[in-house]
């Protein structure tokens, strides 16, 4: 039964109908690509900060307390 009532509004409304499936069909694409950014940017934050807990580069142990020396013992 409800399967009629459902082809009758279809079948005497066709402008509605598909301006309600174009409706519907835009906001899946807009979801889906919400998600799709969310995704792309949580991997650029994941690299930035794997970037910047790399610098900065420590060249032949220049920045290590072990080997850094004080200007008062020269």
């Amino acid at each position: 039964m409800d399967y009629r009532i459902l082809r009758n509004d279809i079948l005497r409304s066709k402008t509605i109908t598909l301006t309600t499936v174009i409706f519907v069909a835009a906001a899946a694409l807009l979801v889906s690509l919400a998600a799709i950014l969310v995704a792309n940017l949580l991997g650029a934050i994941d690299t930035r900060l794997h970037t910047m807990s790399k610098w900065p580069p420590r060249r032949n142990g220049c920045c290590s307390s072990s080997t850094a020396k004080s200007p008062e013992s020269t």
